[in-house]
């Protein structure tokens, strides 16, 4: 008979409430204090409840946490290389009482899970920094974590790619009914290429085992405008193998710091999901170079965990540098490539720039059909939404110019333009001064590859920042600063203002004096600058 590698501490758990008593408890939990948990928190929950986490049964308290960080050990000695732990508001801490319980949402409001107080404790901010590589803000307030055994009660709400969610229990019925005691698990949040096609594809074969492709779309991902995409294409290279060899899975998981750590705690993750090895390595790094898993295995680092490896038992193994061999039109790893051929490779970087600039990307690359969703995903600057932030103190014609600048954009049909103003915010007052609310609509709007022009007052630079920060998630930012001379903008205020608080532009990307020039040239000023940055053309 074959069987799977066991969970992780030998029992999978699973932490859902039972259906005969479910709809009590759910009545019984919307009486308790309720807290709205983020991205993170929320994909860590959904973890936590399909046993992924196993064997814990809920968020650490102070003793875990303390041994995670010093010793990557649960204080009962087992290896786990990451705390587990959940954030409190400090009013709710300071109202709450052991053996209390509270009520976990998502982020729309839906009731989740109950999680039973068993402690609420300090972090310790300065030895996370030191053991995870956090940054250490002094200026931050005290951060409080609570502890106790979960319930769930509802799974989280998803309406995309259903079939595509496997908890680790079906994942393993599934494995189970194909036959496979081995499986081998790649799991990545980039697009998936024909160099490690082959490689995964090659490894599961000469392990004998099957292959679990599992993409990582915990936390923010589902948001980004890649998402959509990066699945699509992902179920475009899956067509290509047996149902009979390879599997397509996404998983709440999401990309962490990196490190041994985060090694550690995907070999303990993919165990629970019935996988014997896992591929370490192959996804670009924040600055575009994929990471050999030789690179993050080898050296100091790795021989000091060896033990925490071998005790977690799922074998690791390498991602090689992947190089392209011309005269034998296939993808393999450099040190097996013959050394007087010809060898070529993309960085993720250049291939993203390729893609937003309009240029060719070679056939040995990708496929055409993960090309085609990567050209959905990174479309050229004049293809997608962007955001105008119009920036400078009362009577220097931001309206104006908005209103007139939105003329000239919408007459070339190419996208909506939606502008928001102080008209704007006269009929909608709770969002004046509400950065966090326009920074999201113009996010919106450029996610839907509209264009967006904000002329309202936004005097704090702090506010600016964020307000460019989340915009750029989703596309094109230009902050125009205005300028005009005090007796330009008196002639044009009907009422007096204070423009003591209001800071000029750290960041602005555009600087526009109104004082003498009219609509047209401070028009002109604008179109060359969104021309010159491939917004327009």
């Amino acid at each position: 008979m074959q069987t799977l590698i066991p969970p992780y501490g030998e029992k999978l758990m699973d932490l859902k409430v039972g259906e005969d008593i479910k709809s009590a408890v759910q009545q019984q939990a919307r009486k308790l204090p309720a807290m709205k948990l983020d991205p993170i928190a929320q994909s860590d929950l959904e973890l936590l409840l399909t046993g992924a986490f196993s064997p814990l049964s809920g968020y650490m308290g102070q003793a875990d946490y303390l041994s995670v960080l010093s010793n990557m050990r649960l204080s009962d000695g087992r290896v786990w290389p990451l705390p587990l732990t959940l954030v409190i508001p400090i009013r709710l801490a300071q109202s709450m009482n052991l053996g209390q319980q509270i009520a976990l949402s998502g982020t729309r409001g839906e009731l989740l899970a109950v999680l039973t107080v068993s402690e609420i404790y300090r972090a310790d901010l300065e030895l996370e920094a030191k053991q995870l590589g956090a940054t250490l803000d002094f200026s931050t307030e005290p951060k409080w974590y609570v502890a106790g055994s979960v319930i769930g009660l509802d799974v989280i709400s998803r309406f995309d790619f259903r079939e595509l969610r496997f908890t680790p229990a079906k994942l393993r019925s599934y494995f189970l009914e194909h036959g496979w005691s081995r499986v081998v698990a790649y799991q990545s949040g980039q697009p998936l290429h024909r160099a490690a096609y082959e490689f995964v594809t090659r490894t599961a074969a000469q392990n004998q085992a099957g292959l679990l492709m599992q993409v990582l779309v915990g936390g923010n991902a589902p948001q980004l405008a890649e998402y959509y995409p990066l699945i699509r294409g992902y179920q475009a290279v899956m067509s290509r193998l047996s149902s009979l060899t390879g599997v397509l899975s996404l998983s709440p998981v999401y990309l962490r710091r990196g490190g041994i750590r985060e090694i550690l705690l995907r070999a303990i993750l993919v165990r629970n999901y019935g996988c014997s090895h896992l591929i370490v390595g192959g996804e670009p790094s924040g600055h575009g170079q994929l990471r050999r898993g030789s690179d993050l295995l080898d050296g100091q680092v790795f021989l000091e965990y060896a033990a925490h490896i071998k005790e977690i038992g799922v074998a690791l193994i390498p991602y090689p540098r992947m190089v392209y061999v011309e005269e034998r039109a296939q993808f393999m790893p450099l040190d097996e490539a013959p050394k007087e051929t010809y060898k070529q490779t993309l960085s993720a970087d250049e291939v993203r720039r390729r893609l937003r600039a309009g240029l060719v990307i070679p056939e040995w690359y990708t496929f055409p059909d993960v090309l085609t969703e990567m050209r959905h995903a990174y479309q050229p600057p004049h293809a997608g939404g962007f955001a105008i932030m119009m920036s400078g103190m009362a009577g220097v014609g931001k309206t104006t110019l908005a209103h007139a600048l939105s003329q000239i954009l919408m007459a070339s049909g190419d996208r909506k333009v939606t502008v928001l103003d102080n008209a704007l915010l006269l009929h909608h007052p709770s969002m004046a001064g509400d950065y966090g609310i326009l920074g999201f609509m113009m996010a919106e709007i450029v996610r839907h590859q509209g264009i967006a022009i904000c002329a309202v007052s936004s005097p704090v630079n702090a506010a600016r920042r964020e307000v460019r920060k989340v915009v750029q998630q989703q596309g094109g930012y230009l902050e125009l600063y205005l300028t005009a001379s005090v007796q330009a903008r008196s002639l044009r205020l009907v009422t007096k203002s204070d423009d003591s608080i209001y800071e000029v532009p750290d960041q602005a990307d555009l600087i526009v004096d109104t004082s003498d020039a009219q609509v047209s040239q401070s028009l002109q000023m604008i179109i060359l600058k969104l021309e010159q940055e491939g917004l327009i053309r």
